[in-house]
C-alpha cells in the first residue's frame, strides 16, 4: 500500500460516522417506568425496544452507572437529539432507539442504565374529551425506598440511605399521567387519605376516605393546619 493510498484510508476512517458497535433488546412489561442495563460498545448503540403501547407518550432517559460519560438519545428514523432525555408517541409496539456517544472515542462495555417511563396514553384513533384532561393514576403500597430512588430521584442513580416511613400504606405511593393536568407526569403522592380519591372527581360535598388520627407524615402536616380530604 503506497502513502497516498494509506492517507485515504486513514481520512476516510476519521470522517466515518457513528459506528454502531452495540446492539440490544428490550421487551417492556406493564410497569409504568422501569429500568434497563445497557452495556455500551463502540460509540453509538441501537436498543430494540418492544412493548410500547401504539399511541402512548413515552419518557426516555440514559443515565452511565459510572457518571464519567455522557450520552444522546434518538429515536431511529427520527430527528437528531443532543440530549440524554427523549420523550416521544409510539407509533407502533416497537421502535429502535440510538444511544450516542457524546465524546471522541469508543467505550466497550460501558453500562448505563436505560429507564423509560409511560407518561401518558393518547389512543391512535376514537373519541377524545377535549374539555377535561385525562385523570391521573396513583398506585399505592410503593417501597419507600422505590419511591425516593426510582419515583423522586428517578433512576436510581444516587446512593440513598436512612429512610424511614409511617401513616397508612393507603395514603402514599406514586401517580402517573399528570402532565397535562397538573403539571408533573409522574411523582410521588401524599395524603391523609386514600391516594385513590386525587383520580377524583372531585364534585360531591363532604366524601373523604380520611384516616382516623390525622396525618403522620410530618411534611405533609406542614403543609396544611386543617384535616385534608
Amino acid at each position: 500500500m503506497n502513502w497516498s493510498v494509506k492517507v485515504a484510508f486513514l481520512m476516510a476512517v476519521l470522517c466515518w460516522p457513528a459506528f454502531i458497535a452495540g446492539q440490544s433488546s428490550i421487551v417492556l412489561d406493564d410497569n409504568v417506568t422501569q429500568r434497563h442495563l445497557i452495556l455500551f460498545d463502540g460509540n453509538a448503540h441501537e436498543v430494540s425496544i418492544c412493548g410500547f403501547l401504539p399511541g402512548a407518550i413515552y419518557h426516555l432517559t440514559a443515565t452511565p452507572v459510572n457518571g464519567q460519560h455522557s450520552f444522546a438519545l434518538a429515536l431511529a428514523g427520527g430527528g437528531p437529539n443532543d440530549s440524554r432525555e427523549l420523550d416521544f408517541q409510539a407509533a407502533k409496539a416497537c421502535h429502535t432507539v440510538l444511544l450516542q456517544l457524546q465524546s471522541k472515542g469508543s467505550l466497550e462495555r460501558e453500562p448505563v442504565y436505560l429507564t423509560i417511563g409511560r407518561v401518558g396514553d393518547h389512543p391512535v384513533a376514537g373519541p377524545t374529551n377535549t374539555l377535561l384532561p385525562p385523570a391521573i393514576t396513583t398506585n399505592a403500597g410503593v417501597p419507600y425506598f422505590q419511591l425516593i430512588s426510582d419515583v423522586f430521584i428517578g433512576g436510581n442513580c444516587y446512593n440513598v440511605t436512612g429512610m424511614t416511613g409511617s401513616g397508612n400504606g393507603a395514603a402514599v405511593g406514586s401517580f402517573a399521567n399528570g402532565a397535562t393536568s397538573i403539571g408533573f407526569p409522574t411523582g410521588v403522592i401524599l395524603a391523609t387519605g386514600q391516594i385513590s380519591n386525587a383520580t377524583g372527581p372531585n364534585n360531591t360535598t363532604g366524601v373523604t376516605t380520611d384516616f382516623p388520627g390525622g396525618a403522620t407524615d410530618p411534611d405533609l402536616n406542614a403543609l396544611s393546619s386543617a384535616t385534608v380530604q
